[in-house]
Parts: C-alpha cells; structure tokens; sequence
C-alpha cells in the first residue's frame, strides 16, 4: 500500500503523476488531511492564540462540514487522477490531530504502508522530482 499525500496542489499533482510511474501495481490510497476550523483558527495570527478567536464562531459545525467536503472532494480528485493512469487507488480523507504530519503517519502506520509520497515545493532538502536543470 502506498499513501499519495494529495492537497489539489501543483506539487501534490507531480507527487502524484511520479507514484503512477515509481509504483504502477502497487495499491494506492490517497491522502487528505483536513483541518477543523478551530485548530486552523488557534494556529493563524488572529486566532485564539491572541484571544481574538475566543467566542468568535462557537458553532464551527457548519464550517467543518465545508471543510469536510472539501477534503474528500480533493481526495477523490486525487484517486481519479492515479486511476486514470491505470493505478488502483482509493480516497480517505483524515481530520488532522493537531499535525498533518503526525497525522499522516498515524494513518501509514494504520494501513501498514510500503511508502508515503508527497509533493514539495523544493524549500527544503527533500525533493519529489528531480533538481530543474537551469537555462545556459
């Protein structure tokens, strides 16, 4: 099993064009992780962490559910796009446990994953794709 982290983004589309290619076979699920609107709320500048937040929006049940359909939309668009590739794959969308990461290997360590792609937007040391080769 192999978990396709997949957000919609440009970055997460290549992640998830290099899976269809690095693991054709293999059994796929892809991965969104959605945030409930408090804890996106406790971690923004103007969030509950400065006070403003506090009583704000006491019924997030509403926003949640936006949030939710977006998540497993976003999830599905991702499986559609491994399948149509002619790889097996499935959606599964996760609320995020306070860590997208923390979340994201709770869920490989549940389904016992053979490996976790994501995308990246090169910032950091670990790259998807290969470096961009620089015009002369």
């Amino acid at each position: 099993m192999i978990i396709v982290c997949y957000d919609g983004s440009e970055d997460a589309q290549a992640a998830a064009d290099h899976v269809t290619r690095a693991f054709r076979g293999k059994p796929a699920t892809v991965l969104t992780v959605w945030e409930p609107y408090a804890e996106v709320l406790a971690s923004s500048e103007l969030g509950l962490g400065s006070g403003f937040g506090v009583g704000y929006d006491r019924d997030t049940a509403g926003l949640d559910a936006q949030l939710l359909e977006r998540a497993q939309k976003t999830a599905e668009e991702g499986a559609r796009r491994l399948r149509a590739a002619g790889m097996g794959a499935d959606a599964l969308v996760e609320a995020s446990d306070g860590s997208i990461a923390r979340t994201v290997l709770a869920v490989a360590m549940r389904v016992d994953a053979e490996a976790v792609v994501v995308g990246t937007r090169e910032r950091g040391r670990a790259m998807s794709r290969a470096p961009r080769q620089r015009a002369p």
